[in-house]
């Protein structure tokens, strides 16, 4: 009786530890990358088109990536706090690094291109999300989700310049839009130009400026079908 009390207090004790044992957790980089048409993108190069047969060049391209939402091939999912800013004129930023992440075979992820509601509310803060990176609108309290600026003989700006600022996360001009995209082949990129023509197009004659978000409602809608799996 004595030896079957014992045998079962080392079950007990073995099962407990199984439980208690912290799931083995990894960090992972995913790297993000920019094409325009398919092939990559190259800051100040003069001939690229969009559908129009518009030239036209670019020398910024940054967005914000949050709310980052893992999706295993086994169905679990594991969501991650933070922000991280994409921005082509650094190189260093060109990745979503991601710490403590269960171990497991993340097949697809989600996200927002963008600044949530509550985080906006919050005034500015520091690290990617500091003012000082260029991505905040003073004079509307907000965070702008993605900047693309550069110059087509097109446009009747200043200097041919085009800007595309967006932001906006109230109603009716929420901007804010859920991207999934496929992991499997180990990055994610964005083409630009696709994004560009996607629907109507941008005509960099009518639309060469846009930085408010009553105007940014339509080309934000079709920012999320130009990613996918790099």
């Amino acid at each position: 009786m004595k030896l079957r009390a014992v045998s079962l207090f080392f079950v007990v004790l073995a099962v407990h530890a199984t439980l208690a044992a912290p799931q083995q957790s990894i960090s992972m980089d995913i790297p993000v990358s920019a094409t325009v048409h398919g092939q990559p993108l190259h800051m100040g190069r003069p001939d690229y088109t969009n559908k129009r047969g518009q030239a036209f060049q670019l020398t910024v391209l940054k967005f914000y990536i949050g709310n980052v939402v893992l999706h295993a091939d086994n169905g679990s999912r594991h969501a991650v706090g933070g922000y991280t800013l994409i921005d082509f004129e650094d190189e260093a930023s060109l990745r979503i690094h991601l710490d403590s992440v269960p171990k497991n075979v993340y097949t697809s992820m989600s996200f927002i291109v963008g600044v949530d509601s509550v985080t906006n509310e919050s005034g500015p803060q520091a690290g990617a999300l500091d003012p000082l990176n260029g991505m905040y609108w003073t004079w509307a309290t907000g965070y702008i989700f993605f900047k693309l600026e550069g110059t087509s003989p097109s446009s009747p700006q200043p200097k041919n310049l085009i800007e595309f600022h967006i932001g906006g996360y109230r109603a009716p001009y929420n901007n804010i839009h859920q991207v999934r995209v496929d992991l499997t082949a180990g990055g994610i990129t964005i083409d630009i130009g696709e994004w560009i023509d996607s629907g109507v197009g941008i005509d960099f004659v009518t639309q060469s400026s846009v930085t408010d978000a009553r105007s940014a409602v339509d080309i934000a809608r079709r920012l999320g079908g130009s990613f996918h799996a790099r």
